[in-house]
């Protein structure tokens, strides 16, 4: 059904979208805050502040994320090339919900970075 060169892409999807969205977030960031648009949280929509803040570190993280999580999607997938169907199936949801617990963890920081400077009301504590 799946051959080696289609899971081996499809393992690079997320990599790809983390190294797009990162690089989108820091180099030209949503000016508005938007409730379609960007990363939205309650505290990163607070103000303009809090949203900045919020995409250039998401910004930086998800790129930093996307090159490592590209470098061991490859180093991982490469010993498979010859393994069976079933075995490219399994390896291909392993390694998409690591891919994806890779992503919300980049999330969680963000937020966490995102409550350390900044207070419950969007202001940047002292």
């Amino acid at each position: 059904m799946f051959d080696y060169m289609e899971i081996f892409i499809v393992n690079l999807i997320i990599p790809a979208v983390m190294l797009f969205g990162g690089y989108m977030m820091k180099t030209c960031p949503p000016r508005n805050i938007s409730r379609w648009v960007g990363f939205r949280t309650a505290l990163s929509m607070k103000n303009a502040d809090t949203w900045a803040f919020a995409h250039a570190c998401c910004g930086r993280v998800w790129w930093k994320a996307g090159w490592i999580s590209l470098a061991l999607s490859v180093l991982v997938q490469l010993p498979f090339a010859k393994a069976s169907e079933e075995t490219l199936e399994t390896l291909a949801l392993v390694m998409v919900l690591a891919q994806s617990f890779m992503l919300l963890g980049t999330v969680v920081y963000v937020q966490r970075e995102l409550k350390l400077m900044f207070d419950e009301r969007g202001r940047r504590r002292q």
